[in-house]
């Protein structure tokens, strides 16, 4: 036989009730469990050999509330929650993850140690870290960006047979910010390259895109509820490519997407293109909504307008839809590029932008009357703030 120790403090803890001492004792006699009181109040409990299944404290609890009865056990009309503080960065790393894998991206995992000359892609070369016991000789350096090991990755695929990747990898980089001082980030960095879709009964085969890594990106913000915080704008102060689309959200760095150089590609063996695009999680974490609010779904019907103005070539598509939510028309619900069309009609620093809007309210069927000033609303916004023309 062996003995298992219960304490009958523990049994009312666990029950949420109190039950005596003396009531628990005889219940695990009456179950031909010896019980023996000790000094300190609990029971040094003798398990029959036919009892195979107590082999803990646990599991004589469960037995008393058994005998019992679990219908003597009231459900309180009130339960305490305790919800933890802070963040959890597991937790939000992991949701991206989720968020990655649902566009069809594959995660990978690689060592942060790289060979000296590709520790400072895409940084500056005086604050790359080095190791002073490097496992390799080949690998002293920490990689500064997560550009290096997915290059490395795509190198090792195409050259095995896989040309179209879509790949990511969430890790740290590394950055000497003194002579003992380091610095240590959290990065996701994603590359796409080879076709975006194979070749099939159906469809043609296309190849990817500079756009497919910025709607990557576009989407990411979109499911963490970032992409009303967020502003993409064309750089031209980056090393790795000319085609460079950095990232700010809520003001703040985010990261960027770029087309890889030439260069860079040759430094690995690559000879097709690649797309690659970093995101800083801290950014991201910090700039996290606190509450989601949700709402109901519409009983009433939408409304939608469609509106083509003509602007100069350097406006670009976010700073009209920036105008016209900015002008607050009644019940806007979405709006949205659709089409971009240049000519020499419109003269050579000329563009058309034509955008589609949807309206609709909560609590009744919309009216041409209100349809018609918010889109006078919308119209005067785009001419004041950009100075645009209505295209006819």
């Amino acid at each position: 036989p062996r003995e298992v120790t219960l304490r009958p403090a523990f049994t009312d803890r666990i029950l949420g009730i109190e039950i005596a001492a003396g009531e628990q004792r005889r219940i695990l006699d009456a179950l031909e469990i010896v019980t023996l009181p000790q000094p300190d109040g609990s029971f040094r409990c003798r398990i029959p050999t036919f009892r195979s299944d107590l082999e803990r404290e646990i599991d004589l609890v469960e037995e008393i509330a058994r005998i019992h009865g679990y219908d003597n056990i009231p459900v309180p009309k009130r339960i305490e929650m305790h919800v933890g503080d802070g963040f959890d960065a597991l937790a939000f790393q992991n949701r991206l993850r989720g968020i990655l894998l649902g566009f069809g991206c594959d995660e990978i995992l690689s060592s942060s140690l790289v060979p000296r000359s590709h520790a400072a892609i895409g940084g500056e070369a005086d604050s790359v870290a080095e190791v002073r016991n490097p496992v390799s000789k080949e690998r002293p350096a920490l990689r500064s960006g997560m550009i290096a090991s997915l290059l490395e990755a795509v190198d090792v695929n195409v050259r095995n047979g896989l040309s179209s990747l879509r790949i990511f990898e969430i890790g740290s980089v590394f950055s000497r910010e003194g002579e003992e001082a380091f610095g240590e980030r959290k990065m996701l960095g994603v590359a796409v390259t080879g076709y975006s879709t194979e070749r099939a009964w159906n469809e043609q085969e296309r190849p990817a895109d500079f756009f497919d890594i910025k709607g990557i990106l576009a989407s990411i913000l979109d499911a963490l509820y970032l992409d009303k915080e967020s502003i993409f704008y064309y750089d031209r102060t980056s090393t790795l490519s000319e085609q460079v689309l950095t990232l700010e959200v809520k003001g703040r760095y985010a990261g960027q997407a770029v087309a890889v150089s030439d260069a860079i590609l040759a430094a690995f063996d690559i000879d097709q293109p690649v797309f690659y695009a970093e995101l800083d999680l801290a950014v991201l974490e910090s700039a996290l909504p606190e509450r989601q609010t949700y709402r109901a779904v519409p009983r009433y019907p939408s409304v939608t307008r469609d509106l083509a103005i003509v602007v100069t070539k350097d406006v670009q598509a976010r700073e009209i839809e920036d105008a016209v939510r900015a002008a607050n028309p009644a019940h806007l619900r979405d709006v949205r590029v659709v089409d971009v069309f240049t000519h020499e009609s419109l003269g050579a620093e000329k563009k058309s932008i034509a955008f589609t809007m949807s309206f609709q309210a909560a609590d009744h069927t919309l009216t041409d009357e209100e349809i018609g000033a918010a889109m006078d609303a919308v119209v005067a916004a785009v001419k004041t703030t950009l100075g645009a023309e209505l295209r006819i």
